[in-house]
């Protein structure tokens, strides 16, 4: 069911058509003022509406690639990545407040996003470094609603997002992207692990200092991806001892299995994983 309010229904606009230019323009309490003028027009593609089955590249590290991506949202109407919303809820909602403000990273054309509008969380900004699929979606929901923003933006350099300008972070299977170049996951590719340290980094200075929520969803298991969660690829210096608390970005760190049983992949699950913003915890003696 909709949750669209009145002030919300009043600010309508009217939609772009096919063709039509379209103008990107963040409001100021996205992006600090120096970094307005980066965001640029350009045009709705002709082929938002069409369906066709995603094509699933020969190399896996292909899904790392802006050029597949942009091909592919020339022709895709929506895929949902791993689980969807409600698939979610139970496990996300409880890090949530109808004010939140949140950002949803490598959005794709995944209809997240816009389930989580209709729940009640209308302050959500959405990224994605393809300009196709981010003039696409803001053409499909600017009408129902209104208030979600949509950003072309690589989320390994949120350098334009304001510091502490947002409680919660969701990144569902956008991490994973980068992962498909790792070629060694005991030895990953340096590229690899400097695009997810820079990713990690980015997200950490853009969440509230105090509680801020970084919530990640993805196929791969903890005993790899808390490698990167906690800074430990690359880091001589980490304490692999302590898999609580990643100093480097100045979050708490935790895994769960996601998801409602039957969504499972197989013998392999989802997990949730949850970074909160925090001071290192005192440990008493």
């Amino acid at each position: 069911m909709s949750t669209r309010d009145e002030h919300a229904v009043s600010q309508r606009k009217t939609q772009p058509q096919t063709g039509d230019a379209v103008a990107i323009t963040p409001n100021h309490d996205t992006v600090d003022d120096d970094s307005r003028d980066s965001f640029k027009s350009f045009t709705v593609p002709r082929s938002t509406s069409s369906k066709v089955p995603p094509v699933v590249p020969k190399l896996n590290s292909t899904y790392g690639s802006h050029d597949y991506w942009e091909d592919r949202f020339e022709n895709e109407d929506s895929f949902e990545w791993l689980l969807s919303y409600e698939q979610l809820a139970a496990q996300i909602e409880p890090h949530l407040l109808p004010v939140s403000r949140i950002l949803v990273v490598g959005c794709g054309n995944a209809p997240f996003s816009a389930d989580l509008y209709d729940a009640g969380y209308h302050n959500i900004v959405n990224v994605d470094y393809s300009e196709t699929v981010i003039a696409n979606m803001q053409q499909r929901h600017l009408t129902e609603r209104p208030q979600m923003e949509w950003l072309v933006m690589d989320m390994t350099d949120l350098s334009a997002l304001m510091d502490a300008s947002f409680d919660v972070v969701i990144d569902k299977a956008a991490m994973d992207a980068i992962m498909t170049k790792e070629v060694d996951v005991w030895n990953p590719h340096a590229s690899v692990v400097r695009a997810s340290r820079d990713m990690c980094r980015h997200i950490s200075r853009i969440l509230r200092p105090d509680g801020g929520v970084f919530l990640q969803i993805s196929l791969a298991q903890p005993h790899f991806r808390k490698r990167y969660l906690l800074a430990w690829h690359g880091n001589p210096g980490a304490d692999e001892a302590d898999d609580s608390y990643a100093a480097d970005f100045g979050w708490t760190y935790r895994a769960e299995a996601a998801g409602r049983p039957e969504s499972s992949a197989g013998m392999f699950g989802h997990f949730l994983y949850v970074m909160i913003k925090s001071t290192r915890p005192v440990t008493s003696t």
